[in-house]
């Protein structure tokens, strides 16, 4: 017990304790202890082995880490005798006595020898990719690098991730709503899945993302951690050209381009970075529509096929830099254009119609000519502090301008035409500040504040001339905290919950939207063979701004479409219980969903017309169970991925209920040759599943069944990659339905997209590199150890 008498004297006291601190301190004086390790037989270095290092009285261990890329290890240790193993899966355990004195030590190479005995009884590549208890961690090793050219190469070789290679998108699981960053910094989406494989040093995968990235919808977020200290360039070019070898795209032959070039250069605290992507497309497919309103109807079937014809052109331009201040501080810029011309960008669809009227037929025909522009203009600020061992800082702001342009023009046989103009500007901010606090081993602390300000402007010109202006403003305020607790047993878990408040300002109205959002995970891992991982989860879905357009747009005779200016977000709360078996090779994770404000499409029965529009449903639940598989077939050689999920879904919106069940599958076989480097790889995607609506359900994604080819040139400087999609009709569907059906109107539209069925795409891309991970140790302070002799 502590007594303090009538003289106490709070601030000298701590003072004193902060002079003792220092004191302390001063007298925990370490040294530099660097080393670097090699195969004994063909002298190349050997990266990610484990060294342990532990006290000679007790052997408890002193400090833990692996080589980098060159092969060395450098850790920080205070003078005395101490015991260092050196582990490394199909090598011999080294272990070496190091005395450390009054000065930094430079150890003499370790040369590692195979050990034959272990090599026949393990595979060597399953050791890259561990299961932590809130990420998946892929560390990129030389074999696993083997046959990649860019990040996109390597995603597609981890569990639960594939890369459709027609737009190149990402999917974990199955969900396409995936964010890419960079050392935990955002970056541009495209410029990332280009970065080359020899500056990765490891993939994480987070499945279950909290805090700042559920305000945004993500189901998962992939962080790639480059090397550290790297100095040099990377050139990298790629040209992609789709080929229609049928004409299923009418008189098109080439159905997409896409063209880019990426640039990188670091020198020692800067990395500037730069792209420019330049896509065409010319889609054209066969759309056919029927509506029924009442007792009158309305057949809509291509004049000719196709009668959809879509061109695209889009620019896209980022410049970007990391400084890295201090060894604990960093600061990202970056600036990201996008431009998409009026006169490139248009739908036009042409259709012969049928109108089944009381007084009679009528047939006329009739062309919607849709145009579209977009101007963006996107700018982000990201800083990064490690204040200790135990805190860190993260700021982000970003700044975005849009601006788009719509006009609709309907026009009929008859003499009936419509001319409508819509131009919407966007300005939003961001902000977002994340505090991580290490208590100890065990316990962590995340917390953190985001906010976001968009405001939308319309300018509307309607049907009868009339210009209107609408402005809206919308706030959103999110506040997270989250606990870790990881000791060194079989459970761990994180708990912790966000607070969203959404803000909407429009007509003069202004609404105020909260909710609460918690999180739990748990993990139980039993074994190698048997891992448990309860999930309770949250995450937001905001509206579009097409769904909360308050201008009415014409569609045809019978269909108006506008936005819902009230339109409130939607918060999905997800429980799941992931099984993972078999060291991590198979998962199997039954779900279940529930939103009681879930965003679908509605509407509602005019005089003589239906108007669509958007609306919170009153009730949204899926259930299901998802799975995912990477098993090596041949080690090294040949490997099978396999994603799949069953879904039930159902909606209650006032006295209406709707059901709809589905299944997805994503799975490849990829054999890679030892010889030659030639990636052949056979792929089976049936994504085209139905997506509940409240009064019916629609698909817009691809079913498909092809074959890559991918060969390396110049020491995988350059590579050529062909895919070929095969004709084949069984277990895929080429087609995609919107089905609507509300009182007595209904609306059913289906696009065939056969332009799949022998479709051809060819793919060059060529890397100019150079660099290497520069080391911020200077071997000039190091005195290199040498065994002592005696006199004789």
């Amino acid at each position: 017990m502590i007594i303090f008498g009538p003289n106490y004297n709070p601030m000298r006291y701590f003072f004193a304790l902060i002079i003792s601190t220092l004191t302390i301190n001063t007298y925990a004086i370490t040294h530099q202890v660097h080393g670097r390790l090699k195969d004994a037989s063909t002298k190349e270095v050997i990266e990610f082995a484990t060294i342990v290092v532990s006290t000679n009285e007790n052997d408890s261990v002193v400090t833990s880490l692996i080589t980098d890329s060159r092969g060395e290890f450098v850790f920080n240790i205070e003078p005395g005798q101490y015991h260092m193993d050196i582990r490394f899966l199909g090598y011999k355990t080294i272990h070496q006595r190091i005395s450390v004195e009054s000065q930094n030590l430079y150890l003499n190479t370790i040369l590692m020898e195979i050990d034959d005995n272990k090599l026949q009884a393990v595979n060597i590549t399953a050791s890259s990719y561990t299961e932590q208890f809130d990420r998946s961690v892929q560390t990129v090793t030389k074999d696993f690098k083997a046959g990649t050219n860019n990040v996109n190469d390597l995603l597609s070789k981890i569990r639960g991730i594939s890369i459709d290679p027609l737009d190149n998108s990402i999917r974990v699981d199955n969900e396409e709503n995936v964010l890419l960053l960079v050392d935990g910094v955002k970056k541009e989406q495209a410029y990332i899945k280009k970065l080359p494989p020899d500056r990765v040093s490891r993939i994480e995968v987070s499945r279950n993302p909290t805090g700042r990235y559920i305000s945004e919808g993500y189901s998962s977020v992939i962080n790639i951690i480059l090397k550290k200290n790297f100095s040099g360039y990377n050139i990298y070019l790629e040209e992609q050209s789709f080929y229609s070898l049928d004409q299923s795209n009418g008189d098109d032959v080439l159905f997409k381009n896409m063209a880019s070039i990426d640039l990188t250069y670091s020198i020692k605290k800067v990395n500037v970075y730069g792209s420019y992507a330049h896509t065409k497309s010319n889609t054209n497919v066969t759309v056919e529509n029927l509506k029924q309103l009442g007792e009158e109807g309305l057949v809509k079937e291509p004049i000719t096929e196709p009668n959809s014809i879509r061109d695209g052109l889009s620019h896209n331009w980022v410049l970007g830099t990391d400084l890295f201040l201090t060894p604990s501080q960093s600061l990202s810029l970056e600036t990201n254009i996008i431009h998409s011309p009026i006169s490139k960008n248009s739908t036009n669809r042409s259709y012969n119609n049928i109108l089944n009227v009381n007084d009679g037929k009528e047939i006329f025909e009739s062309a919607l000519l849709n145009e579209q522009s977009e101007n963006t203009w996107y700018s982000q600020l990201a800083y990064r502090y490690k204040i200790s061992e135990n805190n860190r800082v993260e700021l982000d702001y970003a700044y975005n301008i849009n601006e788009s342009k719509q006009r609709n023009l309907y026009t009929e046989t008859t003499g009936n035409e419509m001319n409508q103009r819509l131009n919407t500007r966007r300005n939003a901010s961001i902000f977002d500040v994340n505090f991580n606090h290490q208590f100890n081993k065990t316990y962590a602390l995340d917390v953190g504040y985001k906010n976001v300000y968009r405001s939308y402007k319309y300018n509307y010109l309607s049907l009868t001339g009339e210009k209107s202006t609408e402005t809206n403003k919308d706030i959103r305020n999110l506040l997270y905290a989250y606990l870790s607790y990881t000791p060194k047993g079989k459970v761990k878990a994180k708990a912790g919950f966000a607070l969203e408040q959404n803000i909407l300002k429009t007509a003069g109205q202004t609404n105020y939207n909260n909710s609460v959002q918690p999180y739990l995970s748990i993990n139980y891992k039993q074994s190698k063979k048997l891992s448990i991982t309860l999930n309770i989860n949250s995450q937001s879905e905001y509206p579009y701004a097409s769904q909360i357009n308050p201008n009415e747009l014409t569609i045809d005779r019978f269909t108006h479409e506008v936005g819902n200016p009230y339109l409130n977000y939607s918060t999905s709360y997800t429980s799941s219980l992931d099984f993972k078996l078999f060291k991590n090779k198979l998962s199997i994770e039954p779900f279940y969903s529930y939103t009681n404000n879930f965003i679908s499409k509605t509407g509602e029965l005019e005089d003589d017309y239906f108007l669509y529009s958007y609306s919170n449903l009153d009730k949204h639940e899926s259930y299901g169970v998802k799975m995912s598989t990477k098993l090596s077939l041949i080690p090294k050689k040949m490997f099978f991925n396999l994603t799949a999920s069953y879904n039930n879904d159902r909606t209650e919106y006032g006295n209406h209920n709707n059901s709809i069940k589905d299944y997805n599958i994503n799975s490849n076989v990829l054999f890679l040759s030892g010889r030659h480097k030639t990636l052949y790889a056979l792929m089976f995607k049936k994504m085209n599943a139905k997506k509940i609506q409240a009064h019916g359900y629609f698909n817009n994604d691809n079913d498909y069944l092809g074959c890559i080819v991918k060969q390396p040139f110049f020491k995988g400087k350059m590579a050529v990659t062909f895919l070929y999609i095969l004709p084949v009709e069984w277990g895929v569907s080429y087609s995609m339905e919107d089905y609507f059906e509300y009182d007595t109107y209904k609306d059913h539209t289906t696009t065939r997209v056969g332009l799949l069925k022998n479709l051809f795409m060819a793919k060059i891309s060529f890397s100019i590199d150079k660099g290497n991970e520069v080391k911020s140790i200077d071997k000039k302070d190091f005195k290199e150890k040498k065994q002592t002799k005696g006199f004789f």
